[in-house]
């Protein structure tokens, strides 16, 4: 556990100082206060023996100024008088000129000394023992060193016990994270596996939806393209059978010998017949397209318009039938609904090919109308059958200031 994180080690090295200077401060901070009252209680002591000295031989100097110093064993009695406390080791008297008078005491030396003046005529020193202070200080600074020692292993102690069991917690989370991490991957990987199978289920399928409407869009085409020849076919039929036998009856009508208002109603009729013919055969399957191509049938088709026409498109080469068809249909188709109800001035036709994609847009700047109000007429739900039969589109923008068609027809 501590070779993971190693925090008690790294708090027990950086508590060191610390735990030093608490050592310190309990070691001496107690013996230095005793010994400082102590030799301070000494000190005052002797200071008070002395001022008392003094006084005491300033008496008897101001009886006998001249000859109290020379009465030494009186001096020294006074001196063994004052001297109640152990404390004092040794008491000297001076005269004014520095000479030793008398003295008491043993021979060691004192370590501390305090004096008082003998009024003029000298001093008083008396000397003090600071050894047993410097004894009691010295045994009290080796209790509070040993309770230094206590009180600092305690705090070092105290923290570590703490952190050890919050070491061993971080170590258990960190093991359970390890442990989660573990199975997120896990989690991770089904994940990302079940993902790929997904997405490759959706590619697939989306490939087969691909496939699907590009077999669709070929069958469509197909389709419009057997129907558009079906259409042809009939019309052809109609123009070579129906046309010839009433082209030949109109023929044996005129020839009767005796013509009259019934035969002349005959022929009327037969024209009207033929014109119907013509007419059919014309919306089966436009032959105009197939005789000069999309290009050129467009452009004669709004050469018959009844306003003012711009026409733009390039060489669009060789088409197939059916997308010809309906481009040339769904161009019909809005040209006659822009003679029919736009009141148009002009029209602007322009055809493009890009990227595969045929687009015809047919553009008025008639009155327009609101396609929310106006239901959808027969002309245009044919032009959207048309354009969506072949796999395109047709889109329609209308306006106050006139109506634009727009055809996207896929280019097979």
């Amino acid at each position: 556990m501590r070779s993971r994180l190693a925090l008690s080690r790294d708090l027990g090295l950086r508590s060191v100082p610390l735990l030093v200077l608490v050592l310190v401060v309990v070691a001496l901070s107690a013996p230095t206060a005793h010994h400082v009252v102590h030799v301070g209680e000494l000190r005052a002591r002797a200071q008070s023996v002395a001022h008392e000295l003094g006084q005491a031989l300033a008496l008897e100097a101001a009886r006998r100024p001249v000859m109290w110093r020379y009465d030494s064993p009186k001096v020294v009695a006074h001196l063994q008088r004052y001297r109640p406390d152990a404390s004092v080791a040794r008491v000297r008297v001076l005269d004014d000129r520095g000479v030793l008078v008398a003295r008491s005491g043993g021979d060691s030396d004192p370590s501390a000394w305090e004096h008082a003046p003998i009024g003029d005529s000298g001093s008083v020193w008396v000397g003090v023992d600071l050894g047993e202070a410097r004894a009691a200080s010295l045994r009290l600074l080796g209790v509070f060193f040993a309770l230094g020692l206590l009180l600092s292993a305690f705090l070092w102690w105290l923290p570590r016990r703490a952190l050890d069991r919050a070491e061993a917690r971080i170590v258990a989370l960190f093991d359970d994270l390890q442990v989660s991490r573990g199975e997120l991957a896990s989690l991770n990987r089904d994940l990302e596996a079940q993902v790929a199978s997904r997405v490759d289920e959706l590619q697939r399928a989306n490939a087969d939806l691909a496939e699907h409407q590009r077999r669709l869009r070929e069958l469509t085409a197909r389709a419009v393209s057997l129907q558009e020849a079906e259409r042809r076919a009939i019309g052809r039929e109609l123009h070579d059978g129906v046309g010839q036998v009433l082209t030949a009856v109109r023929l044996r009508v005129q020839m009767l010998p005796a013509p009259g208002e019934a035969v002349e109603r005959t022929l009327d009729l037969v024209d009207r017949v033929i014109e119907e013919v013509r007419r059919a055969v014309e919306l089966l399957g436009p032959s105009i397209v197939r005789e000069v191509g999309l290009r050129e049938s467009v452009r004669r088709l709004l050469d018959e318009a009844p306003f003012e026409v711009a026409f733009e498109a390039p060489e669009l080469g060789e088409l197939a039938p059916a997308l010809e068809t309906t481009a040339y249909r769904i161009a019909q188709e809005a040209t006659n609904n822009a003679t029919r109800h736009s009141q148009a001035a002009r029209l602007e036709v322009e055809m493009t090919l890009n990227d595969g994609v045929l687009e015809l847009q047919v553009h008025d700047d008639g009155v327009g109308f609101d396609p929310t109000v106006s239901r959808e007429g027969h002309g245009l739900r044919t032009m959207r059958e048309r354009a969506e039969l072949l796999g395109g589109s047709l889109e329609l923008k209308t306006t106050p200031r006139g109506t634009t068609v727009i055809a996207h027809l896929p280019v097979p």
